[in-house]
Order: structure tokens, then C-alpha cells, then sequence
């Protein structure tokens, strides 16, 4: 568990970010395995922070989309069930951020979008 330290936030926050961005560069490159092992870390680093400050919704949002990348990725990869897992999984996360106040952000919205394209995609 982290500590509850703002700056700590706000680093692990940037550097799961900067995962993020790495790994779509690698998959645009057909670098998937590069791309899934960067995304896994994103995940595992927005998992830590949603349980260490569950107030931080944009970490919830930024999990949710780093889920989706990751369905995308396994559904590449050939992989329907670890694609369906991560997809629900974004889904029940952006479920519960557009019923709780406040507003939400424009992106969640987009994102729910997609990921329910996905699951449908994978559900056929």
C-alpha cells in the first residue's frame, strides 16, 4: 500500500502515464508483447493507486482506458478471454464514474463507447 502522500500520487501517476504512451507507440509498431508488458505495468501501478486513493477519480478513468487498451492488445494478440476480462472490468470501472458525481469527463464517456464496441466485438 502507498502512502498517502500526494507527491507519491502524483509521480506514480505520471510515470503509469508515460507507460501508456510508450506502449501505444509500441503497438502502432506491431510491438505487442513490448506494448502488452507496458500496459501490464500502467495497470498494476493505477491498480495500486485506486486502492491508496480511491477519492482520485482520474485514476479510476485512467485505469478504465489502460484496461481498454489492454482488451484491445489481447484481442490482437488472438487472446478473446483475457480481452473480455479486461474490457468488463473497464466497463464496471466506467460504469460506476458516470453515475457518481461530479460531471464526467468527456474521455470516460468516449472510452465507454469504445469498450462497449469491444465487448460486443468479443461477445459475438
Amino acid at each position: 500500500m502507498l502512502a498517502r502522500d500526494p507527491a507519491d500520487y502524483r509521480w506514480r501517476h505520471t510515470l503509469a502515464l508515460a507507460l501508456n504512451r510508450t506502449a501505444e507507440v509500441e503497438f502502432e509498431r506491431g510491438e505487442l508483447e513490448a506494448a502488452r508488458s507496458l500496459y501490464e505495468e500502467s495497470r498494476s501501478i493505477l491498480d495500486e493507486l485506486v486502492r491508496s486513493f480511491p477519492q482520485k477519480l482520474r485514476a479510476q478513468g485512467d485505469l478504465a482506458v489502460t484496461l481498454t487498451e489492454l482488451a484491445r492488445l489481447r484481442r490482437a494478440q488472438g487472446d478473446r478471454t483475457l480481452a473480455l476480462d479486461a474490457a468488463n472490468r473497464a466497463r464496471s470501472i466506467l460504469g460506476a464514474l458516470l453515475a457518481s458525481p461530479p460531471s464526467p469527463l468527456p474521455e470516460w464517456e468516449d472510452c465507454t463507447r469504445q469498450v462497449n464496441a469491444l465487448i460486443t466485438e468479443l461477445t459475438a
